[in-house]
């Protein structure tokens, strides 16, 4: 199917972090603090200690910090996805909420950037910047889509680094 401005549009996809290997891992860590707070005995722990409030607000603070990473890592995996659409590119973003929906002539570029926990892909559209993490499953085909997408608009994607 062609869209009325000349390019042509890719058959509908969805692409999502679903069970990626960051989202198995937040698994683990979120078994951590459950694990550390099993093995806390309190029943023998000294309670007149002036230390006790501090030892266990500091205990909390950890737990919590756990557990809020590992839940956005788990919203991350369950919700965050990229639909190419007939016409359009939508990035969904942790929460489920739609946060940037582009027609396809609106991407004007394409750079990526290799760092150490793999490649990083910033699609530039006029109506905002995504930025696809090669976790997601489909990333080469994703980021071949997007390049002939480009490229049928007669330009290719940058070589600048992000």
């Amino acid at each position: 199917m062609d869209s009325h401005h000349g390019v042509r549009a890719a058959p509908e996809r969805t692409y999502s972090y679903r069970w990626t290997g960051s989202h198995i891992c937040s698994i683990v860590w979120l078994a951590l603090p459950v694990f550390w707070l099993s093995k806390i005995d309190l029943r023998g722990f000294p309670t007149n200690d002036p230390s006790a409030p501090v030892f266990i607000s500091v205990m909390a603070g950890v737990a919590a910090m756990f557990i809020v990473i590992g839940i956005y890592f788990q919203l991350r995996g369950w919700n965050e996805k990229i639909v190419m659409e007939n016409d359009h590119l939508v990035w969904f973003d942790c929460f489920g909420r739609k946060r940037i929906s582009a027609p396809y002539e609106a991407i004007y570029d394409l750079q990526t950037k290799r760092g150490k926990a793999g490649m990083t892909l910033k699609v530039l559209t006029s109506a905002g910047t995504i930025r696809i993490y090669s976790a997601i499953r489909g990333y080469e085909e994703l980021k071949t889509s997007l390049e002939f997408i480009l490229f049928q608009k007669g330009q290719g994607p940058s070589s600048q680094p992000i």
